[in-house]
């Protein structure tokens, strides 16, 4: 997956229905609203399906958690951790820090972009939301991580007061839409009050992979933790960066220098199982973070090393 394409207009007019003209950035643009201690959790579910059978391929299921940890100069500070089972086949959990405006526009390092691209499914509920100076119910959103991009319509639901609804469809780059044959489409609920979304559903077709997915994912819960969690929280945000740094130099050793391949294999141990001893005595996230990359980096030896 690679930049952004063109999408036309005259695309986006028939592969969007028409909305109702009520929905306009006359009203102000949509908002994420994150307080620090924050917690948000997401259920999603996906199946894929063969495109000239319709047998199933595979069922996916999955937990997004948003943790706000600060807020700082209008972004927000956060943590995104997704896990997932594939088949009924546990996953390692997946674990990102970040920041982002109230657009939902994502800046991290560059070592966390490397994490960022394991976690396609979790940035479906943390769409980029059109600008200040963007008119009527249609934009674009700035490319993804994968140089993807949305080309978005929205309307007040008129069944959900106060929550908006907007339909997408992926822009791809020139040419690769049709040459790898992959479209993608979908809708998502943003409550206004609440500053997130609420649900989305979104349908993929892969032609050269024979697959259709269908995925949706819902808020399940909404809660917020003690004083004092948070701050302590960003404090241990900036020992993940530097883990995560660590880890991403040691996997560049490894692939520059295959020799020392068991060397950095017992570093990356001693990097995750020290990071969670120290936080053993606090309930955090980070430290189930941790464990996780550890266990991973265990049962994925053999792979490093081959």
């Amino acid at each position: 997956m690679s930049g952004c394409g063109r999408f036309s207009a005259l695309a986006l007019a028939i592969l969007l229905p028409s909305v109702a003209y009520g929905f306009s950035f006359a009203r102000p643009p949509l908002a994420y609203r994150f307080e620090p201690g924050d917690r948000l959790v997401y259920e999603l579910r996906s199946e894929s399906t063969l495109l000239t059978t319709g047998a199933v391929a595979e069922r996916c299921f999955g937990q997004v958690e948003i943790w706000c940890l600060a807020l700082e100069d209008g972004e927000a500070l956060l943590l995104l951790d997704f896990i997932r089972l594939v088949d009924n086949r546990a996953e390692p959990m997946r674990g990102v820090v970040l920041r982002i405006d109230s657009r939902g526009r994502p800046t991290m390092t560059p070592a966390m972009q490397e994490q960022a691209v394991e976690m396609e499914s979790a940035w479906e509920v943390l769409p980029v939301q059109a600008s200040a100076v963007e008119s009527g119910s249609s934009w674009s959103a700035p490319a993804d991580l994968f140089g993807r991009r949305r080309h978005c319509r929205g309307e007040d639901d008129a069944q959900q007061p106060g929550t908006a609804r907007v339909e997408f469809v992926t822009g791809y780059p020139p040419g690769a839409g049709e040459v790898l044959g992959h479209s993608c489409r979908g809708k998502y609920w943003f409550d206004r009050a609440a500053g997130c979304v609420t649900r989305f559903e979104k349908i993929e077709i892969e032609k050269l992979a024979n697959r259709q997915t269908e995925s949706t994912g819902v808020l399940r819960e909404r809660t917020s933790m003690p004083p004092g969690w948070a701050q302590r929280r960003a404090a241990e945000a900036e020992q993940c960066e530097l883990a995560v740094r660590r880890e991403s130099s040691l996997l560049r050793q490894i692939q520059d220098r295959p020799e020392t391949v068991e060397e950095a294999l017992r570093s990356l141990d001693r990097l995750w199982a020290g990071l969670a001893a120290e936080l053993a005595r606090q309930e955090s996230p980070f430290r189930t973070l941790a464990r996780a990359k550890r266990q991973r980096w265990a049962a994925e030896a053999d792979q490093v090393r081959h």
